[in-house]
């Protein structure tokens, strides 16, 4: 019998890397499902769009740590003229993916920084490398979920201005697609496996009803999401990644499996 094992996020490249650690499993079947759960949602782009048009030189820069806000800055120059266009700033940029999405929207834009890996890392960056003798004013382009470890670096020398230009929700279409893959999955053991508390929040009240069944369990990708699943929402995790890896992830489902089968060998011998 198959044990499927269903992966509530979306996979980050083809083939994904935990449905073949999964295929490669030896002792069992084992057969993952990715299964995004978040979309993303674009918001404040009118403003956005004024900023680079009408406000630019209020700006010693802008900063941006996600492919996501260079979404964001797409469609708020799409129906723009390119005369209209007068931002000629500095980008301070999180990693080599953020700048090649952001050459995509300004080929020729001054981008700095994308050798920074973490937003902390960039904000070191900008105090080490700016030249404003006065107290500039950076740009701040944010998602709905950040952390205050830029902001925190950065305050004391810069003014930031921050626009949250997209917001993560849960998919709409939960339900409908969770219906059509459980009927395929009932008469098997299978796994719902939660990456992030954010996901796991928005997910669960469409988990819940087959949460019940007695042939589904829970993992956890690490111990934060973990303690989320089983403090907030009151969920036993029977397995937790001992890092975020498929590695440790087909690692800790497998070794819940083979008890569970060990279990029920010694209960039948009995």
């Amino acid at each position: 019998m198959a044990i499927h094992v269903l992966l509530l996020r979306e996979p980050s490249e083809i083939p994904d890397k935990y449905e073949s650690a999964f295929a490669a499993v030896a002792e069992a079947e084992y057969v993952a499902h990715s299964f995004p759960v978040l979309e993303t949602v674009l918001t404040n782009i009118p403003d956005l769009t004024h900023i680079i048009c009408k406000q630019a030189p209020d700006f010693a820069g802008a900063i941006i740590t996600s492919a996501r806000a260079c979404e964001a800055l797409a469609q708020a120059v799409n129906d723009v003229a390119p005369f209209e266009i007068v931002w000629s700033a500095p980008f301070y940029v999180v990693g080599k993916a953020t700048a090649a999405a952001l050459r995509n929207v300004f080929p020729a834009a001054d981008i700095r920084g994308e050798s920074s890996g973490t937003a902390e890392q960039l904000a070191h960056f900008i105090l080490d490398n700016h030249t404003h003798s006065a107290h500039p004013t950076l740009l701040y382009l944010t998602g709905d979920k950040n952390r205050d470890t830029l902001p925190s670096i950065l305050t004391p020398t810069f003014t930031l201005q921050p626009l949250k230009v997209y917001e993560t929700t849960g998919a709409k279409d939960i339900p409908e697609r969770l219906r059509a893959i459980v009927p395929s999955l009932s008469s098997s053991r299978w796994w719902f496996v939660l990456f992030a508390p954010s996901s796991a929040q928005f997910t669960w009240p469409h988990l819940q009803p087959y949460c019940e069944l007695d042939d589904m369990s829970i993992a956890a990708i690490g111990p934060t999401t973990a303690t989320f699943l089983q403090d907030d929402l009151g969920r036993r995790v029977a397995a937790v990644a001992a890092r975020p890896s498929p590695d440790e992830l087909v690692k800790a489902i497998t070794n819940v499996e083979n008890q569970r089968r060990r279990a029920c060998a010694v209960s039948i011998s009995a």
